[in-house]
């Protein structure tokens, strides 16, 4: 009995013994090894992620952003709603975490709307986190999101959904999976993939969106979103008072005449990357 009692503390002197040698001789013990290798594998693919100027990532809020509710410092998240391609056959998969935080909360008062200032400044992939800089190229409210999933004809009985024809948020025309998307002009603009669209991004003519940004003309995931939408759909009493493409640049500040800037959880955003690096 005796014995038996003393052989924990007999094998924890030996596990402690072999852990000092293994660090003396070089050892490696079992997981260590893998445990590096992983770490590696992230740090080498963080390091080897191009993320151009210009790249758009196509979001969906995960809670409601209020001017009434939150305060500044508080954490906004957000997901990447469609594959988002990169050089080199690298891509931002679907469902990747955006993060941010709210800059400046001001509610609504007796004399004034409210005001909301945000900032989206960080990807998390897998275990690693990317520094990012972005502004905003455009906002629909969850219902012009919905809305742009619908069939824009009634389908007949047993003919898929994926073949509809759907109308983007900025009036686009997707003719469904792997259909071409046109214009109000008649121009094919994009092409229907999977969980989007992919299309140059466009100027609508009277508006402050750019097209090509810092010769960045590749294909851009545009989700539910038109080549040429720019500004806020849904959001009649919103305004946008800084984009965050100038100083300070990534700070999307937005404000209302009277009441509190509200924007619902599960609405759409188009963010277009300024800069990018190693968090």
């Amino acid at each position: 009995m005796n014995t038996l009692r003393q052989r924990p503390p007999i094998l924890l002197r030996c596990a402690t013994t072999l852990l000092l040698i293994s660090m003396f001789c070089g050892w490696e013990i079992p997981g260590a090894r893998a445990q590096d290798t992983q770490k590696q594998l992230q740090a080498r693919a963080q390091a080897t992620l191009q993320i151009p100027v210009g790249t758009i990532l196509p979001v969906r809020l995960d809670k409601e952003l209020s001017s009434q509710k939150n305060r500044s410092g508080d954490l906004i998240t957000a997901k990447v709603v469609q594959d988002v391609p990169l050089p080199n056959g690298q891509k931002i998969k679907a469902g990747t975490k955006v993060t941010g935080e709210i800059v400046e909360a001001t509610p609504a008062s007796a004399g004034a709307g409210g005001t909301l200032s945000v900032r989206f400044d960080k990807l998390e992939i897998g275990h690693q986190e990317i520094s990012i800089r972005t502004n905003l190229r455009a906002l629909a409210a969850w219902f012009e999101v919905y809305n742009a999933t619908l069939a824009e004809v009634p389908q007949d009985y047993g003919t898929s959904d994926n073949w509809a024809t759907t109308r983007q948020v900025g009036g686009d025309l997707v003719y469904g999976y792997r259909g071409p998307v046109v214009n109000a002009e008649g121009e094919t603009v994009g092409t229907s993939v999977n969980n989007g669209v992919l299309g140059q991004a466009r100027a609508e003519e009277g508006t402050k969106c750019h097209g090509e940004v810092a010769d960045n003309n590749a294909p851009q995931a545009l989700w539910v979103f038109s080549a040429d939408a720019c500004g806020l759909y849904g959001f009649p009493n919103i305004q946008i008072q800084h984009a965050g493409r100038t100083e300070p640049v990534g700070e999307v500040r937005l404000a209302t005449s009277q009441g509190n800037v509200k924007i619902h959880g599960a609405s759409g955003m188009l963010l277009r990357v300024v800069s990018s690096g190693p968090a």
